[in-house]
Order: C-alpha cells, then structure tokens, then sequence
C-alpha cells in the first residue's frame, strides 16, 4: 500500500512543474498529461483511496501465481516421470491376489472345510 501512495504522491507532483526559466511568469507544465499518465494516475487514486482493494488484488495474485506455479511444477515433474520411464522401459508391477479371509455368515469353519451337519 505504501508503493500505491507513494506512486500517486509523485504522479501528482508532476502535475504541476515549474521550469526555472529566465522570464516574468514562470510557466508549468503538466507531465501527467503530457505523458499521457492521466488514466494511471486515476487508476492509482481510486487504489490509494481503498486500501481493502489493494489487500484483496495482491491476495488474488498470489492466489493465481501460486496455482500457476504450483501446475508448471506439476507439469515439469510428471514431464520428467514420463521420459524416465519411457527411457527404461517402464515400471512393471506384477499383483497375486490374496486369499479372501472366510465370510462370518457362511457355514465354513476356519479351515476352510465345510463343517459337517448333525
């Protein structure tokens, strides 16, 4: 907030400069306008004047910067994963699959066998 003020302090200075010239009525001049800074300058008022806008912008911009950052990082990362395992020919993960434990409701006892009936 302080860079905001401070920009707006010297855009309005420039507003009205003095030319030390060798004459009766010293002329000004408006830089501002010159330049054409004058929908900055606005710009750069309506900021100063709503200190909230500029915690609520430079929020949303290391929002945005950040999930952007965030993404490229992903993106380089999972860029390198997939050259690597292209290079070696991959990762081959084989599965067994487990013995199912016995179902509670059934009739089976613990050895697997069914138990015989009275």
């Amino acid at each position: 907030m302080l860079a905001i003020h401070s920009l707006r302090v010297s855009l309005e200075s420039w507003r009205s400069v003095r030319l030390p010239l060798p004459m009766t009525v010293l002329p000004s001049l408006n830089f501002v306008h010159l330049l054409r800074l004058d929908g900055v300058l606005n710009f750069v008022r309506a900021w100063d004047a709503e200190p909230w806008l500029v915690v609520l912008g430079v929020a949303a911009t290391v929002l945005v910067l950040g999930a952007l950052g965030g993404a490229a990082v992903g993106f380089v990362t999972a860029t390198l994963f997939n050259a690597g395992a292209r290079s070696s020919g991959g990762l081959v993960v084989e599965l067994e699959a487990l013995p199912s434990p016995p179902d509670p409701l059934s009739h089976q006892g613990r050895g697997g066998e069914a138990e015989p009936s009275p």
